[in-house]
C-alpha cells in the first residue's frame, strides 16, 4: 500500500509539473493572449487663465441689453431677475464669459489649491474678456449680492482670486 501511495504521489507531481510548464513556459505565439483595452488619457490643451467675475443683477458693465440671457442664448434670470440656471457659481462649477476665440460650450477645468476641481463652461462674452500674451481671461457668472463686491469661494473655503491658474481646455 505504501508503494502505491508513493507511486500515486509521484504521478500527481509529474503531471502537475507538466501542466505548470505547459501553461507558463509556452512561447507567446502559441498561447492565447487576453486583449485588454488600452487605457486612454484624454488630452487637453493647457492654458494659463486669470479670473474676474460678473453679476448681471448689478447692471452696468455686467450686462448688455437683456440681462436674462447670455450671448450664447442661455437663460440665467427669470422675468423678475431671479437667478434660474445652473450656470451661476455654486462653489464648484459655473458659466463664464470667455474670449471670442473659444466656442460656446468650451470647458475650462481647473484644480484650485484647496483641491476643488471646477469646470467653467463658456456661455457668454464680454468687452474686456480677451486672450493676451498666452493668458486667457475668464469672467465667472457669480451672484455676490448687492453689497460690496465679493470674489467667489469654493465649497472648501478657497477664495478664488485673479490667478493665474492652469486650466485644461476641453473644446466642443
Amino acid at each position: 500500500m505504501k508503494i502505491f501511495r508513493k507511486s500515486l504521489l509521484m504521478t500527481f507531481l509529474a503531471l502537475s509539473s507538466l501542466y505548470f510548464m505547459n501553461i507558463f513556459f509556452q512561447p507567446t505565439s502559441s498561447r492565447e493572449i487576453q486583449n485588454y483595452p488600452t487605457p486612454t488619457v484624454e488630452k487637453c490643451e493647457k492654458r494659463t487663465v486669470v479670473f474676474s467675475y460678473y453679476n448681471p443683477l448689478r447692471g452696468g458693465i455686467n450686462c448688455d441689453d437683456d440681462c436674462r440671457y447670455t450671448a450664447s442664448g442661455k437663460r440665467i434670470l427669470d422675468d423678475k431677475n431671479n437667478p434660474i440656471s445652473s450656470y451661476w457659481w455654486n462653489g464648484e462649477d459655473a458659466g463664464v464669459a470667455c474670449p471670442q476665440n473659444y466656442n460656446f460650450g468650451t470647458v475650462f477645468e481647473i484644480t484650485f489649491p484647496d483641491g476643488t476641481k471646477s469646470k467653467f463652461e463658456c456661455i457668454d462674452r464680454g468687452g474686456q474678456i480677451i486672450e493676451e500674451n498666452n493668458i486667457t481671461r475668464l469672467d465667472i457668472l457669480h451672484n455676490d449680492g448687492n453689497g460690496p463686491y465679493s470674489w467667489p469661494v469654493t465649497k472648501r473655503g478657497y477664495r478664488i482670486t485673479k490667478g493665474p491658474y492652469e486650466a485644461c481646455v476641453h473644446k466642443p
